[in-house]
């Protein structure tokens, strides 16, 4: 089956950020909307100069949470000021990293925005198209909107829905997102704090017995146009996953998150094999990347109990605990997925190899203080890792990592009059053949 791992050569990769504490996220009667464009509460802004590059920082305003400010990470210049319809609760890229995916779930609503940055690929050379950033025409609004994956082309949105509004999965390609269409939807049975996975024409998501509060299982669909039927169901005692939250990817694996372990799925063709890894302490979130064989896995056991970070290796199924004495506030993976990297609540990151899981070097102080109450360190990367992105809050500014020297870039440094708050990469880090259009 194809995977599609790359932005280059037309191909997309995996999202590499995974920020917040545990996974902390953000249906029924789900709908897509056709609206009137959401006014630009600022000038339009003027055509794109060749001074930009096609590399975007999307930036929330904590009290004006419904705006999305745009930067240009060439000018450092703020370029766009966008409207949406609610209190973004969490920005998620699409596959191409052209475009955000700005979830409301207070609000029940999920919008798009365009940044304006598209790469045109040509093989042994490609052209960068840049326009102004806008807010798509395309809105969803269901009850309660979450977690958001990605597979291939594929932006899986699943709705955890309410009593007597049952959970909802809708699936976006990026020619979607451009046209304003769903390629499938799925309504589940009953409501639940969910998650789901695609993978080509499958998708995997949870199951909630009614009896109990969390999912505790998974189970297979295969799409048929744009809905699907029922292919696995894994609720056999030893594939058990009680109290599950969290799920990643990565080349030939879905992982989910247990209280007692990890649950991983295997596609073999026109199927999937169930395999359990037991663990003694909940893994309530789970990374991955296509480019790294193994997951990690975040998570505690009561809320008194210091965060655990551990490796899970499918190919052995086995699990090992990280060294790691810091509190984590954000993950994401680097470099193409070659390394694995942590913002501590201290504004230090802590850098692994994912292929030896050595540390990369000393853990590195990027911001000039810890959190103070209130304040969350946030992290992006732009798409192929090489560079982070740390919002640091009291001192009102992004700072920017370069991972490989291992260093912050004092002169790429984006000075704000605000405390940022949510904080996304978008664009292309392909190099254009001279001519922007």
């Amino acid at each position: 089956m194809e995977y599609l791992s790359k932005v280059r050569a037309g191909k997309y990769l995996l999202p590499v950020v995974l920020a917040g504490l545990l996974s902390a996220c953000g249906g029924s009667d789900t709908k897509i909307v056709e609206k009137d464009p959401i006014p630009n509460p600022t000038p339009t802004p003027t055509p794109v100069e060749d001074g930009e590059s096609g590399q975007r920082l999307l930036i929330t305003k904590p009290g004006h949470h419904d705006h999305v400010l745009v930067y240009d990470l060439e000018s450092r210049e703020e370029i766009a000021n966008l409207h949406v319809d609610g209190t973004i609760s969490g920005l998620h890229a699409s596959p191409s990293y052209r475009y955000a995916v700005a979830v409301q779930g207070v609000a029940g609503t999920v919008n798009f925005i365009d940044s304006g940055v598209e790469w045109e690929d040509h093989g042994d050379h490609g052209h960068l198209h840049l326009s102004e950033p806008k807010v798509l025409d395309l809105a969803l609004s269901g009850t309660k909107p979450a977690h958001v994956t990605k597979h291939g082309d594929q932006t899986v949105i699943f709705f955890d829905g309410v009593d007597g509004a049952p959970a909802e999965v809708r699936i976006l390609t990026e020619s979607g997102l451009a046209d304003g269409s769903v390629l499938a939807s799925y309504v589940d049975d009953t409501y639940q704090h969910g998650a789901a996975q695609a993978w080509g024409d499958y998708l995997v998501t949870t199951v909630r017995d009614v009896t109990v509060a969390s999912p505790g299982a998974v189970k297979a669909l295969e799409r048929h146009g744009d809905h699907f039927h029922d292919l696995q169901r894994f609720d056999e005692p030893q594939y058990a996953c009680p109290r599950l939250h969290g799920s990643a990817q990565n080349i030939g694996y879905i992982a989910f998150g247990c209280g007692d372990g990890v649950l991983l799925l295997e596609p073999h063709g026109d199927h999937f094999h169930a395999h359990k890894v037991a663990s003694d302490v909940r893994i309530s979130s789970v990374f991955g990347h296509p480019g790294s064989v193994a997951f990690v896995g975040a998570g505690r056991n009561s809320n008194d109990d210091p965060v655990a970070l551990f490796v899970v290796n499918p190919a052995t199924e086995t699990i090992s605990r990280l060294a790691y004495t810091k509190t984590p506030r954000a993950y994401s993976f680097a470099e193409d997925g070659d390394v694995f990297v942590v913002l501590d609540t201290e504004g230090g990151l802590t850098a692994w190899d994912t292929h030896t899981w050595q540390a990369k070097g000393a853990r590195l102080q990027v911001t000039a203080a810890a959190e103070a109450t209130g304040e969350v360190f946030r992290l992006t990367a732009s798409a192929d890792g090489e560079k982070l992105y740390v919002a640091d809050v009291g001192a009102k500014k992004i700072l920017v990592v370069n991972v490989d020297h291992w260093h912050t870039e004092a002169d790429e440094t984006i000075t704000l009059d605000f405390a940022p708050g949510a904080i996304l990469w978008l664009g292309t880090d392909e190099e254009d053949d001279g001519h922007h259009h």
